[in-house]
C-alpha cells in the first residue's frame, strides 16, 4: 500500500518517502529499469494532453504534477 505522510508539525511533504512501502519502490525500480528518460516523456505527453482538455488555470497544478512524478522518477535508484 503506498501512501503519504505529511510532516509532523508544519503540514509539509518533509519526509514523504517514509510512508511509501519500499516494497512499492523496489519494484516501481524494477520495472523502470534503464528507462527513465522514456517514462518522463510520456509523464511530459500525459500532462500536455490533460492540459490541452481542460480549462488553462489548472495548467499550473497539471505540471506541478508532472514535475513531482518526474522528481519521485529521478529519486528512484539513487
Amino acid at each position: 500500500m503506498c501512501h503519504l505522510v505529511r510532516g509532523p508539525t508544519n503540514g509539509t511533504d518533509e519526509g514523504i518517502d517514509e510512508g511509501i512501502d519500499m516494497g512499492l519502490l523496489d519494484k516501481a525500480e524494477g520495472l523502470l529499469g534503464d528507462n527513465k528518460d522514456a517514462v518522463k516523456g510520456a509523464v511530459d505527453k500525459a500532462a500536455d494532453l490533460v492540459e490541452s482538455k481542460t480549462p488553462d488555470q489548472v495548467d499550473g497544478a497539471v505540471e506541478k504534477g508532472a514535475d513531482e512524478v518526474k522528481n519521485l522518477l529521478d529519486k528512484l535508484g539513487d
